[in-house]
């Protein structure tokens, strides 16, 4: 007979409290899977500050005879001095530059497309954050000034910048193409999401209302909008403001006519940047390649490089799923048969299994827990905790004993984890009780954690955590997690 011990709260197990409405991980959208630097400022004759930002890629092939490569991606440092090209023959580089760099002197931020009616390519940037102006182009590498596409004082915001422009006709107004930018509302404080529509690409009309703001966690900021469209679904994709003038990739569906979603709306995080990238993605823009989805993002801040991520363009048949689940999962082993659509209960799974109590705890009197600060310095962990601590609490929130329970409540400014400190055996099961006391929000359970290279996840050198969700999933740190 087989013994497992049995526990009511484990080390290896943690609850992460998600505000809002934002998750990750478990959105309708694939998984990116980061590959790398494509483009880097010191690789660059011409890059005169020394930093990328907004990057754009267009395939050559059919639009001129003999371009320099398959693929053309234009780049511009943050400040308004000029667009150049680097060229490649795969859309995952490398990339050569351009000789005749700059391409365009003056604007910033560029997107590139080519419109098929026209026969030209066709370049938005800003010379200035209040507007955005267009450029035309026969062969792109001369360019010719064509005029102001939107401008802030439209819509009553300081900026209208950083655009990104997709044919995608909108039956009640009769256009052909969108536009999406960026625009700060000084009255209220917030920079987010608009939306503009043109029947030639040329001539906007820019609606009054934004197309997406910011919720909470989102520091009332939401930078380089794009749209990508799966399985018939629209999704407008972001960067939130928890990096310097970056951050995570996120995520709101919208539907097929784009009315403005505001506030409201499920958002998912797709990409969180790594440590080594600053905590900072910027100005994502995705591309469809042979079934492959691209992700060309700016990151970091110094210095300020341009990366790119993959995934599968279509999500896996439910057969692979299931082989691919049953195949992870730790107690499929101790499982019996089960008749596929019955599911299976937690007696089914032990039977036969002793359980030998291993940890019981009430929580009747004060809790032994302290914050990761207490931990950290120079955002770094330098101290495990005391041996008399049972809990540690890991991004803004606050946790108490009350009336014999525990109560987890995070802040509007992010997640919160809370960790049992306790070690237990490799086979174990938890149990407790759980009230979520609010309709909103997320609450996922972390289990079976260690480091990356073996040990405490509270080893001293790995990096902080904070509550952000990718730090537990794709940093220092292995888990399983459910929600």
């Amino acid at each position: 007979m087989k013994t497992i011990r049995h526990s009511f709260l484990t080390s290896c197990l943690a609850v992460l409290l998600v505000s809002g409405y934002s998750t990750q991980g478990a959105g309708p959208l694939p998984e990116f899977t980061f590959k790398g630097v494509a483009l880097h400022p010191e690789g660059l004759s011409w890059a005169p500050t020394g930093e990328l930002e907004h990057p754009t890629v267009i395939k050559m092939e059919g639009h001129v005879e003999n371009p320099l490569g398959r693929y053309y991606l234009y780049y511009a440092p943050h400040k308004h001095v000029g667009i150049g090209m680097a060229y490649s023959d795969s859309i995952e580089g490398p990339w050569k530059e351009y000789q005749g760099n700059p391409v365009l002197e003056g604007p910033a931020a560029p997107d590139i497309r080519w419109i098929e009616e026209r026969g030209k390519f066709y370049m938005w940037g800003h010379r200035a954050n209040k507007r955005s102006e267009l450029w035309i182009s026969d062969d792109g590498l001369h360019f010719e000034y064509k005029g102001v596409s939107v401008d802030a004082k439209n819509i009553g915001t300081r900026n209208a910048s950083y655009t990104r422009v997709y044919e995608y006709p909108l039956k009640r107004y009769g256009s052909k193409y969108i536009m999406l930018y960026s625009g700060f509302i000084e009255e209220r404080g917030i920079q987010c999401v608009w939306l503009a529509h043109s029947r030639d690409a040329e001539h906007w009309t820019q609606l009054k209302t934004p197309l997406v703001e910011p919720v909470a966690g989102e520091n009332d900021t939401i930078y380089c909008a794009s749209l990508l469209q799966q399985e018939g679904r629209n999704f407008i994709l972001y960067q939130d403001h928890t990096g310097w003038r970056g951050g995570n990739i996120k995520y709101v569906e919208v539907d097929r006519e784009l009315n403005p979603v505001g506030d409201k709306g499920e958002r998912f995080v797709l990409m969180d940047p790594p440590p080594a990238l600053d905590e900072r993605y910027r100005s994502a823009e995705f591309y469809l390649e042979d079934g492959t989805l691209y992700m060309y993002s700016g990151a970091s801040s110094k210095p300020r490089v341009y990366v790119y991520a993959t995934a599968e363009a279509e999500d896996a048949s439910p057969q692979k799923d299931e082989g691919r689940a049953k195949a992870n999962d730790p107690l499929s082993r101790h499982k019996k048969h089960v008749t596929p659509g019955e599911p299976a209960s937690l007696d089914d799974i032990l039977k036969g299994v002793e359980l030998e109590t291993v940890y019981e705890t009430t929580f009747d009197a004060p809790l032994r827990v302290i914050h990761e600060n207490e931990l950290i310095e120079g955002n770094r962990i330098v101290r495990e905790p005391p041996k008399d601590i049972d809990w540690v609490l890991e991004g803004p929130g606050e946790v108490y004993a009350k009336s014999g329970r525990m109560h987890i409540k995070n802040s509007p400014d992010g997640n919160c984890v809370l960790w049992n400190t306790r070690e237990f055996p490799e086979s174990f099961v938890a149990e407790w009780d759980f009230k979520h006391h609010y309709p909103q929000g997320l609450a996922i359970l972390f289990f079976a954690a260690q480091g990356v290279e073996g040990g405490s996840i509270f080893t001293p050198g790995l990096p902080r955590r904070g509550g952000n969700f990718g730090k537990y999933t794709r940093g220092k740190i292995l888990c399983y997690h459910t929600s």
